[in-house]
């Protein structure tokens, strides 16, 4: 049996095989593969976002008090966040981008009247409901796309009978440009 690299089941048990392609195996066990789909995958898959909210926050945060994330060029320290050097100085002093959240939540308090903000929020409420409706169908179809995907349901189909025989063979993994160039 077979999987392509580029293929839906490939990236979903190995998300991390995007970037570093060196370390993609070559050749996986059925059953492994398998359990891996359904037990790690979704584990990987619900961190992510996690981890890159939290590296996200800290470089917003740094960034509002004037730090940046450290990547290795001019400034050759250990630190993860280094000091933004070209920040206007007012008075001798650096003016940290921080120092015009008040006044830009000042402004906004001004300008909106109980109103204005009600018909807002009100419009806003109905956007939501209507995108997230739009977003649910659209998730909807496209998992049901996925599941009758023919790699996904040969996967199956193949475990269920090693299964059955006690056996599990080894899948190997192709790149789509070898498969193309076998075939022509």
């Amino acid at each position: 049996m077979t999987l392509r690299k580029k293929g839906f089941l490939f990236r979903y048990a190995y998300p991390w095989a995007w970037v570093f392609v060196a370390k993609a195996p070559a050749r996986i066990n059925l059953c492994r593969f398998f359990w891996r789909c359904v037990i790690l995958a979704p584990l990987q898959w619900m961190l992510a976002p996690i981890i890159l909210v939290f590296i996200g926050t800290c470089c917003a945060l740094g960034f509002l008090f004037g730090y940046r994330p450290n990547t290795g060029g001019k400034v050759s320290s250990s630190e993860p966040l280094v000091a933004i050097q070209k920040l206007p100085h007012l008075f001798g002093m650096r003016i940290l981008p921080i120092y015009l959240i008040l006044p830009g939540m000042l402004m906004f308090g001004i300008f909106t009247s109980p109103t204005f903000s009600e018909i807002a929020l009100d419009f806003l409420l109905f956007v939501c409901v209507i995108a997230g409706v739009v977003v649910t169908i659209i998730i909807i179809s496209t998992i049901v796309g996925w599941l009758w995907n023919l790699e996904v349901r040969r996967t199956i189909r193949a475990w269920v009978a090693a299964k059955k025989e006690k056996i599990c063979p080894i899948i190997e993994i192709v790149d789509d440009e070898a498969t193309q160039t076998t075939t022509d």
